[in-house]
């Protein structure tokens, strides 16, 4: 049998690389807010860790001088989850803005849909979106493929991503934040873009 080939492949596009101090490139944490930490509500398998990558990741870009973008989630006031009066909305730990650093605040899963984002990468030529965060099958993969279609060159961090589980479709079994984290970076590698890990990115 032979081996299939990612649709990438089959159209000649190449797998991206990620340097920090390059020109056009951002780093975008997704809906990393309390809402998602153990106590939140919608806890994410393995946060600390990832939360851990994230925080190596803004520091690389913040060296070499380069944007971040932060992306928080509001249902609105008075939402069991994602309230903008509740404390679970703020960011989580340590890992949160800086002064001058952007954020853009959605109501969807696309951090783009509704949003300033579009009209900011484009006003500090933005070419490359590297991106991290929660939830792998919502926000994360929402604003991968908007931004595919935007036109952007779209990275996703396998290690700086994550889940929670899930109750399958029929509500027999339960669906692994594992599984959904690397059936997300399947996807998105195959067509949308580029998966790596915290380490392949340089400075």
């Amino acid at each position: 049998m032979v081996a299939p080939k990612s649709f990438r492949t089959l159209i000649g596009l190449s797998p991206s690389t990620v340097t920090a101090s390059a020109a056009g490139t951002a780093l975008v944490i997704i809906d990393a807010q309390g809402t998602y930490a153990p106590t939140g509500g919608l806890a994410i398998s393995g946060v600390e860790a990832a939360q851990k990558e994230i925080a190596g990741l803004v520091a690389t870009y913040r060296k070499a001088g380069a944007p971040v973008i932060w992306v928080q989630h509001t249902a609105g006031a008075g939402a069991p989850v994602f309230n903008p009066d509740n404390e679970t909305f703020d960011f989580i730990g340590d890992v949160r803005p800086k002064a001058g650093e952007e954020i853009i605040v959605k109501q969807a899963p696309s951090s783009f849909t509704g949003t300033t984002l579009q009209e900011h990468l484009q006003k500090h030529s933005i070419k490359q979106l590297v991106l991290t965060g929660y939830m792998a099958h919502v926000c994360v993969t929402g604003t991968a493929r908007s931004a595919m279609e935007l036109g952007y060159d779209v990275i996703i961090v396998r290690n700086a991503i994550g889940d929670r589980d899930i109750p399958s479709a029929d509500g027999k079994s339960v669906v692994s934040a594992a599984t959904l984290v690397n059936t997300v970076c399947d996807e998105l590698a195959d067509a949308i873009g580029t998966v790596i890990d915290a380490k392949d990115v340089k400075a």
